[in-house]
């Protein structure tokens, strides 16, 4: 790897893992700006298959963890962190655009494209960046700054398509989320059947809010009319199980991809944490419009409560 990093040169390609979207490219080195100082470098990256305008700045501190020898090993290892990572959309790690389009793909990557061929159907994150210039402190003087931004660009050695115009906005998690939910009501049968068979005495009027935590709130105030014991127990027990049945029940499979490529979406310049697969250990925010389900898991709780034994509520409800 350091070999590989010290004997860049220019015009060579390479991978790069963009700053934009976090994605890795077939790319070229356009340009290299040695630095007088002796500081290190400057590189120009240009992704294949996008316009000019996308063009990113490298410092040689970054190279090592953004720059890949362009390898047939290598494209493969992309393709199974991709896979591993849900990194949608996976025709950006397509064998034809990692520059090798007579190898198949690796078997993890057609494993799972059998699997969810919805991942190939998502739409691109990258967004359009301006052609910046290199960090003014990688050049030797001022001169040398205005020479580097008066200069003539380069003809590219193969015209490359424009890139089409970037999407809309991607929706939030709560969006997508809530979408999920309001097609997924048979999916529970208690959440199918519980306003035919509860008794509608026995709730409250529901309350108009829209948030977990108010309506969390409103039904410790004024929920119960009756004396219950451990009612803040019921509670956090009803916000549990909304956490859990909002990623793990209420989202259908198809879904699923979609919802983990909002999660994972890098933020600029930085890479979150990535999650592999949907599951309680996500933690949802509190703000998350889920008020029909909640309040209706709370009614379901509060049946389960009031309709059994102490005993043996105390053994089945505190481990839903």
């Amino acid at each position: 790897m350091a070999n590989f990093i010290q004997n860049l040169k220019q015009k060579q390609t390479i991978f790069c893992l963009a700053k934009a979207d976090a994605k890795w490219y077939k790319s070229k080195i356009q340009k290299i700006v040695n630095n007088k100082n002796g500081n290190g470098k400057c590189f120009q990256i240009h992704y294949f298959g996008w316009s000019c305008k996308f063009d990113e700045w490298y410092t040689g501190n970054e190279c090592e963890e953004r720059f890949k020898e362009f390898s047939l090993e290598n494209a493969y290892e992309i393709q199974e962190e991709a896979v591993e990572t849900v990194d949608l959309p996976l025709q950006i790690y397509s064998m034809k655009s990692l520059g090798f389009p007579t190898h198949p793909p690796c078997e993890m990557f057609s494993d799972f494209l059998k699997d969810h061929p919805e991942a190939l159907k998502s739409r691109v994150l990258k967004s359009p960046l301006p052609r910046n210039s290199p960090p003014i402190e990688q050049l030797s003087s001022s001169s040398e700054l205005n020479d580097e931004r008066n200069a003539p660009m380069e003809e590219e050695e193969d015209k490359q398509p424009t890139a089409p115009p970037p999407p809309p906005p991607l929706p939030t998690v709560a969006e997508v989320i809530n979408d999920a939910l309001i097609g997924i009501i048979p999916f529970l049968a208690f959440i199918d059947k519980d306003i035919e068979n509860c008794e509608q005495q026995c709730f409250a009027r529901l309350p108009a809010r829209f948030t977990v935590v108010d309506i969390l709130n409103h039904y410790l105030k004024s929920f119960y009319d009756d004396k219950v014991a451990n009612r803040h127990i019921l509670a956090k027990n009803a916000f549990e199980m909304f956490n859990f049945f909002a990623l793990s029940k209420l989202i259908l499979p198809q879904e699923a991809p979609y919802v983990l490529a909002v999660l994972n979406h890098a933020r600029e310049g930085k890479v979150r944490r990535k999650f592999p697969f949907l599951s309680c250990d996500i933690p949802l925010a509190m703000d998350i419009f889920g008020y029909n389900y909640l309040c209706r898991l709370v009614k379901f709780a509060f049946v389960y409560y009031k309709n059994f034994r102490k005993l043996k509520i105390m053994k089945n409800f505190n481990n839903l």
